[in-house]
């Protein structure tokens, strides 16, 4: 199953079109995961749970 929401986001990250809230780097910081990983990661990514926008 296709999720809308995920398409949404990796279509947005291969246009270069993110940005990092102070506390998402702040989170991602506690736990030793850095931005560009994620970055990388969300191309492969599989949805496992959506919310209804």
């Amino acid at each position: 199953m296709r999720s809308t929401t995920l398409d949404r986001i990796q279509d947005l990250v291969a246009r270069n079109e993110v940005r990092v809230s102070l506390h998402g780097s702040e989170e991602l910081a506690a736990d030793d995961v850095q931005v560009r990983d994620v970055i990388a990661g969300v191309a492969t990514g599989v949805m496992i749970e959506d919310y209804p926008g």
